[in-house]
């Protein structure tokens, strides 16, 4: 059956604090990065420096007055770090992470397995020729060109090879995966990893703040299944993101193709994904019961991010 997804654990009362929800909520996205940070032997340590530098910067981004000559102690007030510590990560800021930015190899992989130019007669990523020549329309560099006439196709095909996200056999370059997810860089994955959750978090707190469905942010939940179930619904999940992804990036490359000849100036950037994933059922972790005040779950109804 299909059900709502509550991720809040039970409360301890009737009417729990906002603050306590928030950490609850925050608990449940926080328990696979805690694996994540445990399998790359990161301590707890160099955890809690990161969350303190983070509170620091968060505060002054949004507490009033806390960017100026009283900052240290706005920030200290907001965020319950002693004054010291505050000093201290103001006058030694880290680092920001950056996005992934434009990668040309992700690029000229949907590319090829969205365009039809590129497709064989069952509409399936065709292998490409390396270098155009008179038998064949398209090629490898009518792919790389395609993508970006400032980077030699032979430097994006030793990119590719790289990450063995293709293959080079007498001379035709063929797709050896069905979505590009690079298997050389570990570096590279990470990027993406945490673009991809930062976006889908802050769509999320943005609608919750807000009040309102600003960004798409929904997803459907089914449990009491059998694994041969689950397996077929990764499948069809799979299926239809192939669907989407050969739908929406013709469009979406339009745009981006009108933006840039435009002079007006183009600084905004959207991300669209999708996600699935499985696991036992954990009636303690996964449904817990709901306060005595709460109204009953409704069943067959599409979960979405509480607003």
């Amino acid at each position: 059956m299909i059900v709502p997804d509550s991720s809040l654990p039970p409360a301890a009362s009737a009417d729990p604090k906002p603050e306590d929800l928030v950490l609850a909520a925050v608990a449940q996205i926080l328990r696979p990065l805690v694996g994540l940070l445990l399998a790359h032997d990161v301590k707890y340590g160099s955890l809690i420096e990161l969350i303190k530098r983070l509170m620091v910067e968060g505060a002054r981004e949004r507490v009033p007055g806390a960017g100026g000559e009283r900052a240290v102690s706005r920030v200290s007030v907001a965020t319950g770090i002693h004054r010291k510590e505050v000093k201290r990560l103001l006058e030694t800021p880290g680092e920001e992470a950056p996005l992934a930015g434009r990668s040309l190899a992700a690029e000229a992989f949907t590319r090829w397995v969205t365009d039809p130019r590129f497709h064989d007669a069952h509409g399936r990523p065709a292998p490409l020729p390396r270098q155009t020549g008179d038998a064949a329309a398209e090629s490898f560099e009518t792919l790389a060109r395609s993508v970006s006439r400032d980077v030699h196709p032979r430097t994006l095909l030793e990119e590719l090879l790289r990450l063995r996200m293709v293959s080079l056999v007498e001379d035709r370059v063929t797709i050896t995966n069905d979505a590009f997810v690079p298997a050389a860089e570990q570096g590279e994955i990470l990027r993406f990893l945490a673009d991809n959750l930062h976006d889908h978090v802050a769509a999320a707190v943005t609608n919750v703040e807000g009040g309102a469905d600003r960004f798409l942010e929904q997803a459907l939940f089914a449990d009491e299944l059998h694994p041969e179930s689950v397996v077929q619904i990764e499948r069809l999940a799979r299926q239809h993101w192939q669907r989407l992804l050969r739908e929406l990036t013709p469009q979406l490359q339009a745009l981006v193709d009108a933006d840039r000849a435009d002079p007006k100036t183009a600084d905004a950037r959207v991300r669209i994904g999708m996600y699935s994933y499985s696991a036992p059922m954990n009636p303690a972790r996964e449904h817990p019961p709901a306060p005595a005040s709460a109204a009953p779950p409704l069943r067959g109804r599409r979960r979405k991010t509480p607003q």
